[in-house]
């Protein structure tokens, strides 16, 4: 059988990605945090937001973009935080 490369390079930045946010769940501090929101792969990019609410009230964003990894923190007003990119 033979594997498409293509598929096989979005797998691999789909797991990529499952791990970095995997790592943020088990090192957040917050307690009683919850996930909401979808992530997708779509065309030539692996894209996609997840997004999580905590205890707090502070919202995490994941934005995945052809390799690039945004996250933006901001208060559960709206108030911008942090972002953090990822190449």
């Amino acid at each position: 059988m033979i594997l498409n490369p293509y598929l096989n390079s979005v797998k691999i930045k789909y797991i990529i990605l499952l791990l970095f946010v995997n790592f943020l769940i088990v090192n957040s501090s917050a307690q009683n945090t919850f996930f909401m929101g979808t992530v997708s792969t779509g065309g030539s990019h692996n894209e996609g937001t997840l997004f999580r609410t905590d205890s707090v009230g502070m919202n995490l964003t994941v934005t995945a973009n052809a390799g690039v990894y945004i996250i933006e923190v901001c208060s559960e007003e709206g108030i911008f935080v942090e972002r953090i990119v990822k190449n």
